[in-house]
This record gives structure tokens, C-alpha cells and sequence, in this order.
């Protein structure tokens, strides 16, 4: 799911009462992508679920891939990308 998505599960979860410390919550992040569907962050402007979430986030364990910044790494994506 995206960052908007997760947000969204948690807060419902937080509704149907799993936010008493009994649950623990998992996400795989395989790709960063870029946008606004994309935070994985809780805080949202103006939106009342903000005080749900952030609860909720705490219980949330997210594990990301890795994405390398070096020049050997950007020179491989790019002919990896070249010759896709």
C-alpha cells in the first residue's frame, strides 16, 4: 500500500479498537516513490485523524529498502535504465 493507504488502515484499526497495545503492524516499503500518496509520515494539515494516527504509528514497524547514493551506483541505474 501507499503512505496515504497505510495512514488510512491505521486509523481505521485505531476505530475498531487495535490500538490498546496488543497489536503490532508491518509494512515493506520495496520502492520509494515519490508524491503526495507516498508519506509514510502520520501528520496530515487540518485533518482531525492526525492525534489517531500518530498513536497509531508508533505501532508500525516499516522497513525500506536501501537505495545506494553513490556515483558507481547512479552510473549502473542509468545504463541498467539505458538498456531496459
Amino acid at each position: 500500500m501507499n503512505g496515504e493507504l497505510v495512514r488510512n488502515f491505521l486509523v481505521n484499526a485505531y476505530d475498531i479498537g487495535m490500538n490498546n497495545n496488543e497489536f503490532a503492524f508491518f509494512g515493506i516499503e520495496l520502492l520509494r516513490q515519490q508524491g503526495s500518496n507516498n508519506n509514510f509520515g502520520w501528520y496530515r494539515p487540518a485533518d482531525r485523524n492526525n492525534k489517531k494516527a500518530k498513536q497509531m504509528f508508533e505501532s508500525l514497524m516499516t522497513m525500506a529498502v536501501r537505495i545506494p547514493t553513490s556515483e558507481e551506483y547512479s552510473i549502473l541505474e542509468s545504463k541498467i535504465s539505458t538498456r531496459a
